[in-house]
């Protein structure tokens, strides 16, 4: 049986890729395409073919997930690479206050109490994937998902009396890159990659 949340939105978007003129794509985002798009994905190389989707990382490492290939897809086909100002928080992105509710449970919940108690894991997680650390709370670091878009993820760590808490921050080109939805998933996508380290 077919996974409708991934599988099948992977299926369409891989078809619109197909369809995709890959210079403009790189034009657009800046993305270098010399027969394949390479770019880096979290800290690590990652070569993207066409006409057929075929990601794969550099160093032959695992496949890429479903979530995470329909977010490199949804960018070669739409996003564009601008040069970022400063950070936002998910409620000021576009449409970020009607989903902001999930992205609290989703991303904020989960990277507090995950990594709330143990902040070296996180430092040692994120310096993993090139994050660089220090920017408030008790634990924080700035980590790149693509050339240009960083996510500042900053965690107060708990105690006996207090939960940990945290927020995560997007550097202010994400909305011309990817849609509320979209950014919820990458930010679920850096959680669960910062849990695998």
């Amino acid at each position: 049986m077919k996974n409708q949340q991934t599988e099948a939105p992977l299926e369409h978007y891989r078809g619109k890729y197909r369809d995709m003129n890959p210079y403009t794509a790189s034009a657009r985002t800046g993305v270098e395409f010399s027969g394949e798009f390479a770019l880096r994905w979290l800290g690590k190389d990652v070569r993207v073919q066409h006409p057929e989707f075929r990601a794969v990382y550099a160093d032959g490492e695992k496949p890429l997930s479903d979530t995470e290939q329909i977010l490199l897809i949804r960018y070669l086909l739409e996003g564009a690479l601008a040069e970022s100002r400063g950070f936002v928080s998910y409620s000021e992105i576009p449409w970020g206050d009607v989903y902001l509710a999930n992205f609290k449970g989703r991303c904020l919940k989960r990277l507090a109490y995950g990594f709330g108690f143990d902040l070296e894991r996180f430092k040692r997680a994120a310096a993993s994937l090139g994050g660089v650390l220090g920017h408030g709370g008790n634990a924080s670091a700035d980590i790149e998902l693509l050339d240009g878009f960083v996510i500042r993820a900053i965690i107060w760590a708990g105690d006996d009396e207090f939960p940990p808490n945290a927020q995560i921050l997007f550097s202010d080109n994400f909305p011309l890159a990817f849609t509320a939805e979209d950014i919820a998933a990458i930010g679920d996508v850096l959680i669960s990659t910062l849990k695998k380290v």
